[in-house]
Protein backbone atom coordinates (compact mmCIF):
# COMPACT_ATOMS: atom_id res chain seq x y z
CA UNK A 1 0.00 0.00 0.00
CA UNK A 2 1.08 3.65 -0.97
CA UNK A 3 1.95 6.23 1.69
CA UNK A 4 1.78 9.62 0.55
CA UNK A 5 2.58 13.09 2.81
CA UNK A 6 -0.22 15.14 2.42
CA UNK A 7 1.48 18.97 0.75
CA UNK A 8 1.47 21.39 3.60
CA UNK A 9 4.15 23.95 4.85
CA UNK A 10 4.55 25.25 8.56
CA UNK A 11 5.38 29.19 8.80
CA UNK A 12 7.66 30.73 11.37
CA UNK A 13 6.09 33.89 11.66
CA UNK A 14 7.54 36.89 13.96
CA UNK A 15 3.86 37.58 15.14
CA UNK A 16 2.27 33.59 15.00
CA UNK A 17 3.13 30.66 13.64
CA UNK A 18 0.63 29.06 11.34
CA UNK A 19 0.30 25.77 8.99
CA UNK A 20 -1.35 25.17 5.73
CA UNK A 21 -2.59 21.82 4.78
CA UNK A 22 -3.69 21.40 1.09
CA UNK A 23 -7.56 19.83 1.24
CA UNK A 24 -9.08 17.74 -1.57
CA UNK A 25 -12.37 19.38 -3.16
CA UNK A 26 -14.13 16.62 -1.19
CA UNK A 27 -12.56 17.49 2.11
CA UNK A 28 -13.07 21.21 1.43
CA UNK A 29 -16.60 20.50 0.92
CA UNK A 30 -17.28 18.90 3.52
CA UNK A 31 -15.49 21.74 5.91
CA UNK A 32 -17.37 24.71 3.82
CA UNK A 33 -20.38 23.24 5.21
CA UNK A 34 -19.38 23.34 8.56
CA UNK A 35 -17.43 26.81 8.94
CA UNK A 36 -18.48 30.85 8.14
CA UNK A 37 -16.58 33.42 6.05
CA UNK A 38 -14.69 35.97 8.07
CA UNK A 39 -14.74 39.27 6.55
CA UNK A 40 -11.79 40.69 5.55
CA UNK A 41 -10.57 43.96 3.85
CA UNK A 42 -10.99 44.25 0.05
CA UNK A 43 -9.37 47.83 -0.25
CA UNK A 44 -6.13 46.34 1.82
CA UNK A 45 -5.79 43.94 -1.15
CA UNK A 46 -6.40 45.83 -3.89
CA UNK A 47 -3.51 48.40 -2.54
CA UNK A 48 -1.16 45.61 -1.91
CA UNK A 49 -1.88 44.63 -5.81
CA UNK A 50 -1.05 48.30 -6.71
CA UNK A 51 1.55 49.14 -4.70
CA UNK A 52 3.87 46.56 -7.58
CA UNK A 53 2.10 46.86 -10.79
CA UNK A 54 3.67 47.40 -13.75
CA UNK A 55 6.83 46.46 -12.12
CA UNK A 56 9.00 43.56 -12.69
CA UNK A 57 8.32 42.38 -9.03
CA UNK A 58 4.58 42.60 -9.52
CA UNK A 59 3.29 39.35 -8.33
CA UNK A 60 1.30 38.36 -11.36
CA UNK A 61 -1.27 35.51 -11.80
CA UNK A 62 0.93 33.04 -13.78
CA UNK A 63 3.74 33.45 -11.11
CA UNK A 64 0.77 32.74 -8.03
CA UNK A 65 -0.46 29.56 -9.80
CA UNK A 66 3.16 27.95 -11.11
CA UNK A 67 4.12 28.20 -6.97
CA UNK A 68 0.70 26.97 -5.95
CA UNK A 69 1.02 23.78 -8.27
CA UNK A 70 4.46 23.50 -7.64
CA UNK A 71 4.23 23.66 -3.84
CA UNK A 72 0.74 21.92 -3.33
CA UNK A 73 -0.05 20.09 -6.18
CA UNK A 74 -2.28 20.66 -9.46
CA UNK A 75 -5.69 23.36 -8.79
CA UNK A 76 -9.19 22.18 -7.23
CA UNK A 77 -11.32 21.80 -10.32
CA UNK A 78 -14.29 22.96 -8.81
CA UNK A 79 -14.00 25.99 -10.09
CA UNK A 80 -16.51 28.64 -11.70
CA UNK A 81 -14.46 28.69 -15.05
CA UNK A 82 -16.17 31.60 -16.67
CA UNK A 83 -14.88 33.71 -13.74
CA UNK A 84 -11.70 31.93 -12.44
CA UNK A 85 -8.80 29.52 -13.38
CA UNK A 86 -7.29 27.91 -9.98
CA UNK A 87 -8.71 27.59 -6.70
CA UNK A 88 -6.56 25.88 -3.41
CA UNK A 89 -8.41 25.37 -0.51
CA UNK A 90 -6.21 24.53 2.65
CA UNK A 91 -6.79 24.04 6.02
CA UNK A 92 -5.20 26.70 8.25
CA UNK A 93 -3.89 26.11 11.88
CA UNK A 94 -3.15 29.57 13.74
CA UNK A 95 -0.86 28.76 16.66
CA UNK A 96 -1.27 30.96 19.60
CA UNK A 97 -0.47 30.72 23.50
CA UNK A 98 -4.03 30.67 24.21
CA UNK A 99 -4.49 27.87 21.87
CA UNK A 100 -4.57 26.90 17.84
CA UNK A 101 -7.29 28.16 15.62
CA UNK A 102 -8.68 25.95 12.50
CA UNK A 103 -10.04 27.69 9.26
CA UNK A 104 -10.44 27.10 5.76
CA UNK A 105 -8.55 29.30 3.63
CA UNK A 106 -8.84 29.70 0.17
CA UNK A 107 -6.26 31.13 -2.35
CA UNK A 108 -8.04 31.82 -5.86
CA UNK A 109 -8.12 33.79 -8.82
CA UNK A 110 -11.34 35.68 -9.13
CA UNK A 111 -11.99 37.93 -12.45
CA UNK A 112 -8.25 38.70 -12.78
CA UNK A 113 -7.13 39.50 -9.39
CA UNK A 114 -5.71 37.07 -6.46
CA UNK A 115 -8.01 36.34 -3.36
CA UNK A 116 -7.36 35.12 -0.20
CA UNK A 117 -10.41 33.94 1.53
CA UNK A 118 -10.92 32.78 5.29
CA UNK A 119 -13.60 30.72 6.53
CA UNK A 120 -13.60 29.71 10.86
CA UNK A 121 -14.70 26.28 10.92
CA UNK A 122 -17.26 25.69 13.71
CA UNK A 123 -19.54 23.02 15.21
CA UNK A 124 -22.51 22.77 12.63
CA UNK A 125 -24.65 20.56 15.44
CA UNK A 126 -24.22 23.83 17.83
CA UNK A 127 -24.44 26.88 15.09
CA UNK A 128 -27.76 27.01 12.95
CA UNK A 129 -26.80 26.21 9.35
CA UNK A 130 -28.43 29.69 8.14
CA UNK A 131 -25.57 31.45 10.18
CA UNK A 132 -23.14 29.82 8.12
CA UNK A 133 -23.70 32.28 4.99
CA UNK A 134 -23.20 35.22 6.64
CA UNK A 135 -20.25 37.15 6.95
CA UNK A 136 -19.02 37.30 10.33
CA UNK A 137 -16.67 39.89 11.96
CA UNK A 138 -13.04 38.32 12.69
CA UNK A 139 -13.11 37.30 16.11
CA UNK A 140 -10.13 39.63 17.83
CA UNK A 141 -8.68 36.51 20.48
CA UNK A 142 -8.14 33.85 17.54
CA UNK A 143 -7.24 36.26 14.50
CA UNK A 144 -8.32 39.71 14.29
CA UNK A 145 -8.60 42.18 10.85
CA UNK A 146 -4.95 43.10 11.65
CA UNK A 147 -3.52 39.78 12.16
CA UNK A 148 -5.52 39.10 8.49
CA UNK A 149 -4.09 41.47 7.04
CA UNK A 150 -0.33 40.32 8.15
CA UNK A 151 -1.04 36.65 7.50
CA UNK A 152 -2.06 37.53 3.76
CA UNK A 153 0.59 39.98 3.24
CA UNK A 154 3.42 37.34 4.62
CA UNK A 155 1.93 34.54 1.81
CA UNK A 156 2.09 37.58 -0.36
CA UNK A 157 5.82 37.47 0.38
CA UNK A 158 6.66 33.94 0.36
CA UNK A 159 4.44 33.39 -3.21
CA UNK A 160 6.60 36.90 -4.48
CA UNK A 161 9.71 35.25 -3.17
CA UNK A 162 9.24 31.58 -4.62
CA UNK A 163 8.20 32.96 -7.95
CA UNK A 164 11.33 35.07 -8.47
CA UNK A 165 13.51 31.70 -7.38
CA UNK A 166 11.39 30.32 -10.80
CA UNK A 167 12.06 33.29 -12.27
CA UNK A 168 15.99 32.41 -12.37
CA UNK A 169 15.07 28.99 -13.95
CA UNK A 170 13.04 29.58 -16.61
CA UNK A 171 13.78 27.32 -18.63
CA UNK A 172 12.33 24.85 -15.97
CA UNK A 173 8.83 26.26 -16.73
CA UNK A 174 6.62 24.26 -18.89
CA UNK A 175 4.60 27.05 -21.26
CA UNK A 176 0.96 27.35 -20.23
CA UNK A 177 -2.28 29.46 -20.68
CA UNK A 178 -5.27 30.38 -19.04
CA UNK A 179 -8.01 32.59 -20.37
CA UNK A 180 -10.90 34.27 -17.80
CA UNK A 181 -13.87 34.76 -20.10
CA UNK A 182 -15.64 37.56 -18.23
CA UNK A 183 -13.19 39.69 -18.03
CA UNK A 184 -11.02 38.96 -21.49
CA UNK A 185 -8.41 38.46 -19.32
CA UNK A 186 -5.02 35.76 -20.90
CA UNK A 187 -2.13 34.80 -18.94
CA UNK A 188 0.30 32.28 -19.00
CA UNK A 189 4.11 31.97 -19.54
CA UNK A 190 5.73 31.38 -23.24
CA UNK A 191 8.62 32.60 -25.58
CA UNK A 192 10.45 32.99 -21.92
CA UNK A 193 8.50 35.60 -20.34
CA UNK A 194 5.39 35.53 -17.73
CA UNK A 195 2.42 37.18 -19.34
CA UNK A 196 -0.80 38.85 -18.43
CA UNK A 197 -3.07 41.03 -20.41
CA UNK A 198 -6.93 42.17 -20.64
CA UNK A 199 -7.77 42.32 -24.29
CA UNK A 200 -11.09 44.65 -24.55
CA UNK A 201 -12.15 43.89 -27.71
CA UNK A 202 -14.29 40.04 -27.42
CA UNK A 203 -12.92 39.42 -31.42
CA UNK A 204 -9.67 39.50 -30.39
CA UNK A 205 -9.79 37.86 -27.34
CA UNK A 206 -11.20 35.18 -28.80
CA UNK A 207 -8.81 34.94 -31.63
CA UNK A 208 -5.68 34.95 -29.50
CA UNK A 209 -7.49 32.21 -27.26
CA UNK A 210 -7.73 30.05 -30.56
CA UNK A 211 -4.16 30.92 -30.98
CA UNK A 212 -3.03 30.05 -27.56
CA UNK A 213 -4.64 26.74 -27.87
CA UNK A 214 -3.47 25.53 -31.33
CA UNK A 215 -0.26 26.67 -29.55
CA UNK A 216 -0.74 24.76 -26.14
CA UNK A 217 -3.97 22.93 -26.01
CA UNK A 218 -7.11 23.12 -24.42
CA UNK A 219 -6.19 25.40 -21.60
CA UNK A 220 -8.79 23.96 -19.22
CA UNK A 221 -7.35 22.43 -15.91
CA UNK A 222 -9.39 18.95 -16.60
CA UNK A 223 -8.16 18.63 -19.77
CA UNK A 224 -4.50 19.10 -18.82
CA UNK A 225 -2.65 15.07 -19.38
CA UNK A 226 -0.65 15.51 -15.71
CA UNK A 227 -2.51 13.26 -12.94
CA UNK A 228 -3.76 15.64 -10.29
CA UNK A 229 -1.98 14.72 -6.84
CA UNK A 230 -4.67 15.24 -4.95
CA UNK A 231 -7.07 13.70 -6.47
CA UNK A 232 -5.14 10.56 -6.94
CA UNK A 233 -4.87 10.52 -2.79
CA UNK A 234 -8.88 10.26 -2.90
CA UNK A 235 -9.16 7.99 -5.83
CA UNK A 236 -6.60 5.42 -4.57
CA UNK A 237 -7.13 3.04 -1.39
CA UNK A 238 -3.92 4.88 -0.25
CA UNK A 239 -2.25 5.58 4.02
CA UNK A 240 -1.80 9.14 4.36
CA UNK A 241 0.35 10.03 6.75
CA UNK A 242 -0.22 13.33 8.40
CA UNK A 243 1.70 15.53 11.27
CA UNK A 244 -0.17 15.42 14.49
CA UNK A 245 -0.90 19.42 14.66
CA UNK A 246 -4.57 18.37 14.19
CA UNK A 247 -4.72 15.70 17.58
CA UNK A 248 -3.84 15.48 20.57
CA UNK A 249 -0.43 14.06 20.92
CA UNK A 250 3.45 14.61 20.85
CA UNK A 251 4.19 16.86 18.15
CA UNK A 252 6.32 14.13 16.87
CA UNK A 253 4.14 11.05 16.40
CA UNK A 254 2.22 11.00 13.49
CA UNK A 255 -0.71 8.83 12.30
CA UNK A 256 -1.95 6.93 9.60
CA UNK A 257 -5.20 7.65 8.22
CA UNK A 258 -7.36 6.69 5.26
CA UNK A 259 -8.77 10.09 3.68
CA UNK A 260 -12.10 8.82 5.64
CA UNK A 261 -11.07 8.46 9.24
CA UNK A 262 -8.83 11.69 8.63
CA UNK A 263 -11.68 13.26 7.99
CA UNK A 264 -13.64 11.49 11.32
CA UNK A 265 -10.77 12.84 13.45
CA UNK A 266 -10.68 16.07 12.59
CA UNK A 267 -14.14 16.65 13.11
CA UNK A 268 -14.13 15.32 16.74
CA UNK A 269 -11.01 17.33 17.52
CA UNK A 270 -12.94 20.23 16.52
CA UNK A 271 -15.84 19.21 17.46
CA UNK A 272 -14.32 19.60 21.53
CA UNK A 273 -11.91 22.14 20.37
CA UNK A 274 -15.42 24.70 19.47
CA UNK A 275 -16.88 23.86 23.06
CA UNK A 276 -14.85 25.79 24.60
CA UNK A 277 -14.47 28.82 21.39
CA UNK A 278 -16.39 31.51 21.69
CA UNK A 279 -19.35 32.75 19.06
CA UNK A 280 -18.87 35.86 17.69
CA UNK A 281 -21.24 38.31 16.65
CA UNK A 282 -22.63 37.89 13.19
CA UNK A 283 -22.97 40.60 10.48
CA UNK A 284 -25.12 40.21 7.77
CA UNK A 285 -23.11 40.80 3.96
CA UNK A 286 -22.95 39.04 0.76
CA UNK A 287 -22.60 35.19 0.46
CA UNK A 288 -19.98 33.43 -0.33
Amino acid sequence: MQTLTRPHHRFNANQFPFSLWRLSDEEYSQFRLRSFPIQGDSFFLIKLSLSQQNTPEELTLPKVLLVLEDEFGRSSTSIDTYKQTFLFPFLLAIEKPSGTFYHLLRIEDYRGGLEFNLFRIVDEIKYAQEKLEIVHQPIEEELSLEEIKYLICYLWGYLKGSSEAFCKSPTAITPFFRHVDSIHVIYGYWDGKFIEEVIDDTDEYQRKVRDLEARFGESSISNENKVLRIREMIESTITVTTKSHFYNGNENNKMENTFASYHSNLVTFLDQKWAASVKPKPMRSRSL
